[in-house]
C-alpha cells in the first residue's frame, strides 16, 4: 500500500506530508517515533483549526521497556504507575513469551524532549525494605546528548559540565534497544 502521496515544505524545517488515506496516516503515527539520519523526525496529525505556530514539537511518543521487575509486578496497574514516572502513559503492553511473562514490561509514553531521559525507575520491594532499581531502555530512540540526556541537542552542543575523571558519560547507547 502506498502511504505517502506528497511532501511539501511549509517553512524552514516544517513539512506537510499528504497520506494516501486516513488509515495510512494512523499507521504511520502509531509507529512513531521516526528518525531521519538518527535525528528526531516529529509527525503530528493535521488540525484545520491550527496554524503553524500552534503546533508543539516538545513531546515525543516512545515505547519504553522496564527491566528487573519482580514477576508479580508485571501488571497493567504497575505499568501505569511506573510509566507515569517517565511521562504520560498511553498504553501498557504486557509481553507474554510462550504463555509466560517476558523479561520486561513495555509502556508507551509521551515524554518531554526538553527534559533528561529517565535511566531507571524505583520500585518499593516490600519485605527487604530496599528499593528495586528497574533500568529503562527506549525503542527507536533518536540521537540525544550523552552528557545530560536531552534529545533536542547533541553532546558536542551541551553546556553541562561532566567530571573529566569519570570513565564514561552519564548517558549512552545502552539506553537504546534494537527492535
Amino acid at each position: 500500500m502506498k502511504k505517502v502521496d506528497d511532501i511539501m515544505e511549509l517553512h524552514e524545517r516544517f513539512f506537510q506530508v499528504k497520506f494516501s488515506s486516513d488509515e495510512a496516516m494512523e499507521i504511520v503515527l502509531k509507529r512513531s517515533p521516526w528518525t531521519c539520519k538518527g535525528n528526531m523526525f516529529s509527525l503530528l496529525a493535521y488540525d484545520s483549526e491550527k496554524g503553524l505556530d500552534d503546533y508543539s514539537f516538545d513531546t515525543m511518543v516512545v515505547w519504553v521497556r522496564i527491566y528487573n521487575l519482580p514477576f508479580g509486578s508485571m501488571t497493567r496497574s504497575m505499568g501505569m504507575a511506573l510509566g507515569g514516572c517517565i511521562g504520560s502513559v498511553m498504553v501498557v503492553d504486557i509481553r507474554l513469551v510462550g504463555g509466560n511473562l517476558g523479561e520486561f514490561l513495555r509502556v508507551r509514553v509521551e515524554i518531554d524532549i526538553n527534559q533528561p531521559l529517565r535511566r531507571c525507575v524505583f520500585l518499593d520491594s516490600g519485605k527487604s525494605g530496599k528499593p528495586c532499581v528497574c533500568p529503562l531502555k527506549y525503542e527507536h530512540l533518536p540521537k540525544f546528548c550523552y552528557k545530560c540526556g536531552i534529545i533536542v541537542h547533541n553532546t558536542l552542543l551541551c553546556f553541562v559540565k561532566v567530571d573529566e575523571k569519570a570513565s564514561k558519560l552519564p548517558y549512552g547507547d545502552w539506553l537504546k534497544v534494537s527492535v
